[in-house]
């Protein structure tokens, strides 16, 4: 029996005059391209981000939490009922009632009118909403109070705004309470009105920049580890020839770029206010980035493809 039956060329089958693959190697440069591109991405977007103010007040809600509980002010912590008392009042805060109230208090139609709609009138649901968008409740049931938080663009308009909410919201609550038949023993007021803050709260520029690069980090990792393992793969199972018949320089080239398109949508991301959409898209980038890097190493395409001086002439016996 011939030795040589079991080699391609002898076997009378066509083979490729194509070099031997180079061994698989770890490749830092997808790793720093990932954090560079991470890294500036995040700087420029948070450079570009406008500052954001916080106006924080305080209202009491009375004693009606407690009376709704069944409790003293001093039996012990609120059940389930008290909490529920709560977090209706703050859905009250968040009405169209106390809302528009608060944005007539405070002439919110004439200032959003001129920075948003050109100087022309605001429809009143329009700034309802906008003066919703910008509010976030906080009901701390142990102490009967709702602390309301305004964010805006000036300090002095987010302060306006958490006390002009904090105001209607008195004034409303006050007389829904004094037209029931069992008026509360003690009504709703402001226990601490909002103070000018300075300082920005939004964005915090020096924590997203690191969280950015920390995350370009772990995601140019993940991607060199892929690489990597996909190459050693194919170094395994071919023998040390090349698993796909693109030439190195363009694998080297797509992954380059993958890395730093990858790079730049998490900064982006990570720079960017995070939603429930930005983290469905975080996991989906890691995904989709490592496909397209690993899944370069063992595409085959047809000749066409190739440069001339590269395509697989077959070599017969």
């Amino acid at each position: 029996m011939n030795a040589d039956a079991g080699n391609p060329r002898e076997a009378g089958v066509a083979v490729a005059n194509t070099p031997p693959e180079l061994p698989p190697q770890l490749r830092p440069a997808l790793l720093l391209a990932t954090i560079l591109a991470a890294t500036v991405t995040t700087i420029l977007v948070v450079c570009l981000l406008p500052d954001s103010f916080r106006g924080v007040a305080l209202v009491w809600v009375g004693r009606e939490a407690r009376a709704a509980a069944g409790h003293s002010a001093r039996s012990g912590p609120p059940d389930d009922r008290a909490v529920a008392y709560l977090q209706r009042e703050a859905g009250f805060i968040l009405s169209a009632e106390v809302l528009q109230e608060a944005a007539e208090l405070v002439d919110l139609n004439r200032v959003y009118s001129k920075r948003y709609n050109r100087g022309e009138p605001m429809k009143p649901a329009d700034v309802v909403e906008l003066v919703r968008g910008r509010l976030r409740l906080v009901p701390k049931v142990d102490a009967n109070l709702i602390r309301i938080e305004s964010f805006g663009e000036l300090a002095r308009e987010a302060a306006t705004v958490a006390n002009g909410v904090a105001e209607a919201y008195v004034h409303l609550a006050r007389r829904r309470l004094e037209r029931s038949v069992a008026p509360t023993a003690a009504l709703p007021e402001i226990a601490w009105p909002a103070q000018l803050e300075t300082a920005p709260v939004r964005p915090n520029r020096v924590l997203t920049m690191r969280l950015g690069s920390g995350i370009g980090a772990g995601a140019g990792a993940v991607l060199m580890a892929v690489v990597y393992l996909v190459q050693k793969r194919n170094w395994r199972r071919t023998g040390g020839t090349v698993a796909s018949t693109l030439p190195r320089h363009l694998r080297r080239g797509v992954q380059m770029a993958v890395a730093i398109l990858m790079g730049a949508w998490l900064g982006y991301l990570v720079a960017m206010p995070m939603n429930l959409l930005a983290m469905i898209e975080l996991p989906c980038i890691f995904v989709v980035g490592c496909v397209l890097a690993g899944g370069i190493e063992v595409i085959r395409p047809g000749a066409e493809f190739l440069r001339p001086h590269e395509k697989q002439e077959p070599v017969w016996r």
